[in-house]
C-alpha cells in the first residue's frame, strides 16, 4: 500500500509540474504577443498623430514607409496612394483621408489580434484546469479503489455481523495496514463464532442441568410431601392419645406423668406445625397449592390473630399493642392462608423479643393498599442478612448453639403465599434494635 501511495504521489507531482509549465509557457507567449501588439498600437498612434499634424503638401515618404510596416494586408493600397500622391500633389488631402482609413483598419486588426490573444490564453487556462481536474479525479478514483474500497468492505462486514451474520469474511485486494486490519477482523469474527458456539454448548449443558435439578427438586418435594403425610397420621394418633391420658379418662396420673405427657403433647404440636410447613412448601414447589380467594375484612382477621398469640406473649411478659387506623380494610385474599401468614409473623416477633418488652401491631392504609406492620424490640437483623431471610431454610443464627427454635421456612412460605394473593412482605431492621415486618395487600371496594 505504501508503494502504491508513493506511485500516486509521483503521478500527482508530475501532473502538477506539467500543468504548471504549460500554464507558464502560455502566460509567457501571451505576454510577449501582448507587448508586441501594444507596441504596434503605440507606433500606429504616433503615425496617426504625425499624419494629422503634417500639411498635405509636406507628406514625406518616411510616413508611408513606417505605415507600410504595419499594413500587411494593404501593402498594394499604400503603394498605390504613394504613387498617386507623388504624381498629383493637388489631391493630397484626399490621399491623406485614405491613409487615415487605412490606419483605422490597421488599429481594428491590432485590437482583434489582442482580443484573439486573450481568448487563446483563456482557453489554454481552461484546458489546463480541465486536464488538472481530470488528473485529480483519476487519482481520487485510484486512491478510493486502493484505500476506501477495502475499508468499505470492512464496514459492510461489520454491518453484516451486527445483523447476526457470523459467516462473513473480508478479503481486500490491497496490501498494507488495511489488509492487516481485515485479517484481524476475520480473526475476531472467528473467535466470536467460536465463543458463541461454546456459550451455546454451555447453555445447553446448563439447560440439561437445570432440567435435572428441577426434576430432582420435584422428586424431593414429592418425597417430602409423601413422608410428611405418612408422619402426620401417627403423629395425630400420638397427640390424641396424649390428650386422652391428660383428661384422665383411664384413671388418675401422677404429677410426674402429667408433666411428661404435657411435654409429649407440646412437642407433638410443634412437630405437627413443622410437618404442615413442609407440606405447604412442597405443594408450593409443585404448584399444587390452591387458594380460595374472597373479599374479607383485614381488621377482623388481625384482631383474631393477635388474640390467638396473647397467651404466648403473656408467658414472656410481652405487651401486645394493637392499633388499627382504619375501621374496615377490605382485601382479596385466602382467609386461612392470610391467617397463617399473620400468625407466623406474630409468633416470630414474640419469639425473638426479649421478656418484658413490647410488640406493636399497626394496620393502616396508603393509597390503594393496606399495610399491616408488626414491630418488635428483639435482636434485630443485620443489613447484609435481610435479603436472605425470605429464602428457604435460612436463619440468621446458623450455628448449632442458636437460642431460638425454627427451621427457617416460615417467612419463605409467607412471602410465596402473599405473592400468590397479589401482595408482598418487607422487612426493616437494625441489629440490636428490633425488626419491623410489613405485609401489604391491595384494597378492594
Amino acid at each position: 500500500m505504501l508503494r502504491a501511495f508513493r506511485g500516486y504521489f509521483l503521478i500527482a507531482i508530475l501532473g502538477l509540474t506539467a500543468t504548471f509549465y504549460f500554464v507558464l509557457d502560455a502566460w509567457n507567449q501571451y505576454q510577449i504577443q501582448e507587448l508586441i501588439l501594444q507596441h504596434n498600437k503605440l507606433q500606429l498612434a504616433f503615425i496617426a498623430q504625425e499624419l494629422s499634424q503634417t500639411p498635405e503638401t509636406d507628406l514625406t515618404y518616411p510616413i508611408f514607409f513606417r505605415l507600410n510596416e504595419f499594413d500587411h494586408l494593404h501593402n498594394q493600397t499604400v503603394e498605390t496612394i504613394l504613387f498617386k500622391w507623388k504624381n498629383n500633389t493637388q489631391e493630397a488631402k484626399l490621399f491623406q483621408k485614405q491613409l487615415v482609413d487605412i490606419i483605422r483598419s490597421i488599429e481594428t486588426s491590432i485590437h482583434d489580434e489582442i482580443v484573439y490573444n486573450q481568448d487563446m490564453f483563456r482557453k489554454k487556462l481552461h484546458y489546463s484546469f480541465f486536464a488538472l481536474m481530470l488528473m485529480l479525479c483519476g487519482l481520487m478514483f485510484l486512491i478510493g479503489r486502493t484505500y476506501l474500497n477495502p475499508f468499505s468492505e470492512i464496514v459492510q462486514g461489520v454491518n453484516r455481523v451486527s445483523a447476526g451474520d457470523l459467516d462473513v469474511r473480508v478479503t481486500p485486494t490491497t496490501y498494507g495496514p488495511v489488509r492487516t486490519a481485515a485479517a484481524q477482523f476475520n480473526e475476531m469474527i472467528h473467535k466470536m463464532k467460536k465463543s458463541i458456539a461454546e456459550e451455546e454448548k454451555h447453555a445447553m449443558d446448563l439447560g440439561k442441568l437445570n432440567k435435572s435439578l428441577s426434576q430432582a427438586n420435584q422428586h424431593k418435594s414429592q418425597f417430602i410431601a409423601n413422608v410428611s403425610h405418612e408422619l402426620k397420621t401417627p403423629l395425630n394418633s400420638i397427640i390424641g392419645f396424649a390428650d386422652l391420658l391428660l383428661l384422665k379418662v383411664h384413671g388418675e396420673l401422677t404429677e410426674k406423668q402429667e408433666e411428661y405427657l404435657a411435654q409429649v403433647l407440646s412437642s407433638g404440636h410443634h412437630l405437627k406445625a413443622l410437618i404442615s410447613d413442609l407440606i405447604d412448601l412442597s405443594r408450593l414447589d409443585l404448584d399444587k397449592l390452591s387458594l380460595t380467594m374472597e373479599k374479607l375484612d383485614w381488621v377482623k382477621l388481625s384482631t383474631t390473630s393477635t388474640a390467638e398469640v396473647e397467651v404466648l406473649a403473656k408467658q414472656k411478659q410481652i405487651t401486645l399493642q394493637v392499633v388499627h387506623e382504619v375501621e374496615e380494610a377490605i382485601v382479596q385474599a385466602d382467609s386461612v392462608r392470610l391467617r397463617q401468614v399473620l400468625l407466623n409473623i406474630l409468633t416470630n416477633a414474640i419469639k425473638f423479643s426479649d421478656p418484658e418488652s413490647s410488640v406493636k401491631v399497626n394496620l393502616y392504609r396508603s393509597g390503594n393498599e393496606y399495610f399491616w406492620r408488626v414491630s418488635d424490640e428483639g435482636i434485630g437483623i443485620a443489613k447484609e442478612d435481610q435479603a436472605s431471610i425470605f429464602d428457604e431454610f435460612v436463619q440468621v443464627e446458623q450455628n448449632l448453639s442458636r437460642t431460638h427454635e425454627g427451621t427457617g421456612i416460615g417467612l419463605a412460605i409467607s412471602r410465596r403465599l402473599l405473592n400468590k394473593m397479589g401482595g408482598d412482605i418487607q422487612v426493616e431492621s437494625l441489629l440490636g434494635q428490633g425488626s419491623s415486618f410489613i405485609v401489604k395487600l391491595k384494597s378492594q371496594p
